[in-house]
């Protein structure tokens, strides 16, 4: 029993450092109620499920933004996942139109268990400027996302290698913290400790038994 146990403690161990790593994401066909559209992908940790890279456009009716990674944070509000093992890790970001204010994005990826894909949900907020016969009104719109899928494909080498070849640079910038969490795995010393306390109850029920 302690070997069984002690083994798939390694093995819990050697699958958690192998899970290590990065993946990037695609938008396809990203639709908006108003005929708009987004396109663009990220990339993410697998460990801790932190975006570490964006770029994205957002087109039609009236807006025209990107969405890319600048200042501190990467200009992230929120970041959230509902897949505790792998899977994309739903986001907000923003960006600055300086004399009007920020454009939201928000993108919130669910599975679709129909056709096997990750379905594409959200929507962008902004402020919006018309000019009426008293003048100009500053108010906001705002357009739902209402299609769309992502799909997993390989990391770009080049970007890749340009954001690791120093510390201070793209991967260590976006660590953004968690909504809801991924599912904690057990580390190899408690399963250790488990291993002993289960023995130490064996134990202990022999001996009631010789009494």
């Amino acid at each position: 029993m302690l070997k069984r146990l002690i083994a798939f403690a390694l093995g819990a161990g050697v699958c958690m450092t192998a899970s290590a790593g990065l993946v990037q994401y695609e938008l396809k066909d990203v639709k908006f109620n108003d005929g708009g559209w987004v396109t663009g992908s990220f990339v993410q940790d697998t460990d801790t499920k932190a975006i570490v890279y964006y770029d994205m456009h957002s087109w039609g009716a009236g807006y025209a933004n990107q969405y890319f990674i600048s200042g501190y944070y990467a200009n992230l509000l929120d970041a959230w996942t509902y897949f505790p093992e792998q899977g994309p890790t739903s986001f907000q970001s923003y960006v600055d139109t300086d004399d009007m204010g920020w454009v939201k994005l928000n993108l919130d990826f669910t599975w679709n268990t129909q056709t096997a894909q990750y379905r594409v949900g959200g929507g962008e907020a902004g402020p919006k400027v018309e000019y009426t016969a008293d003048g100009w009104v500053y108010g906001s719109k705002e357009r739902t996302i209402t299609g769309g899928t992502l799909a997993e494909v390989a990391v770009n080498p080049a970007w890749l290698e340009m954001n690791t070849s120093q510390p201070n640079d793209g991967l260590n910038i976006v660590i953004p913290a968690l909504r809801q969490a991924p599912v904690d795995v057990p580390e190899p010393a408690s399963l250790a400790l488990l291993a002993a306390g289960a023995l130490g109850l064996a134990g202990l029920r022999r001996r009631n038994r010789q009494a």
